[in-house]
C-alpha cells in the first residue's frame, strides 16, 4: 500500500543537499567556484559586493565547495553547522 501511495501522487519532494550561501558571510573569494567539480556555482554582483551563488539544478551535494569555504559561507542544505552540532550534543548524552 506504501507504493500506491507513492505511485499516486502527481509530484514527489526529493530529499536535496544542495549547497546554499549565506549572503552574509560571502566574501566572493571564488575558491568555492574553483573546487566544485559540476560547475554549479558562479560569482555575481549585487550591491558592489561579490558573492556566490549555487545554480540548484547542477549542484550535486557533494560538499567540496562547503569544505574548502574558508568564510563558512557554504553550507550543505539539511547539514549546516549548527545543526549537526546539535545532532552530536544529543547523541553524545
Amino acid at each position: 500500500s506504501r507504493a500506491l501511495t507513492i505511485l499516486s501522487k502527481k509530484e514527489l519532494e526529493a530529499e536535496t543537499y544542495i549547497a546554499v550561501v549565506d549572503e552574509e558571510l560571502c566574501s566572493g573569494c571564488g575558491i568555492c567556484i574553483s573546487v566544485c567539480p559540476y560547475q554549479a556555482i558562479e560569482l555575481i554582483t549585487e550591491d558592489d559586493k561579490k558573492r556566490a551563488k549555487v545554480n540548484e539544478a547542477l549542484c550535486m551535494g557533494c560538499g567540496a565547495c562547503t569544505a574548502a569555504c574558508p568564510s563558512g559561507a557554504m553550507q550543505q542544505r539539511g547539514f549546516k553547522d549548527k545543526e549537526i552540532l546539535s545532532m552530536i550534543e544529543v547523541l553524545s548524552k
